[in-house]
């Protein structure tokens, strides 16, 4: 369901272009397109923060998709700024979860990458406009996460507040029926 097409309040229409702005945020400073690259193989997402089922949800969205699915999770419909960062990574044989990442950027021209600590490496985007995993994380982390949440913040109150292009999931459905066409999506809404 388009977000045009939803009987919401207006101050819930503003939280949810709030977050499609953070995504296509998160999206630009990562160096990818938000605006249709002819290889745009990273689908944003946003809702409640995630539990094992969720991502699962999501890790189905990034089948359906055919994209990895980078995810920002909200405390409340309300709230102003993500708590968590998730990403469904697209692998050879299987699409791994990873719940728990932080926005990083070595400095204030790098592009922004998704740390997993857990792991002890860092997706970034590579060649052919596709997300990697790559080895290593800095010793320093909360320098980075600050310079990075700064440039998602700015770059999402420069963004357009326009939902045309975003599609809604309902809680439990399946994403498939919800989905439009690969190249006609730029992010969607996990409830």
């Amino acid at each position: 369901m388009k977000f045009a097409e939803m009987n919401i309040s207006d101050k819930a229409r503003a939280a949810m272009a709030r977050r499609q702005q953070l995504c296509w945020a998160l999206k630009e400073v990562m160096g990818f397109s938000t605006t249709g690259a002819a290889n745009d193989s990273v689908q944003m997402l946003a809702g409640q923060p995630t539990d094992a089922a969720a991502g699962l949800r999501i890790a189905g969205i990034a089948q359906e998709a055919g994209k990895d699915c980078i995810y920002l999770g909200f405390k409340t419909l309300h709230a102003n700024d993500f708590c968590h960062v998730g990403l469904a990574f697209r692998g050879e044989v299987l699409i791994d979860w990873r719940p728990s990442l932080l926005p990083f950027a070595g400095d204030n021209h790098a592009p922004i990458v998704l740390l997993d600590v857990e792991r002890g490496g860092r997706f970034a985007k590579g060649e052919r406009n596709m997300l990697v995993f790559r080895a290593g994380v800095p010793s320093e982390l909360e320098p980075g996460r600050r310079l990075a949440m700064a440039r998602i913040r700015r770059t999402a109150a420069s963004m357009s507040t326009e939902m045309s292009t975003s599609t809604w999931i309902p809680a439990g459905a399946d994403p498939a029926k919800h989905l439009p066409e690969r190249s006609a999506v730029s992010s969607v809404r996990v409830n």
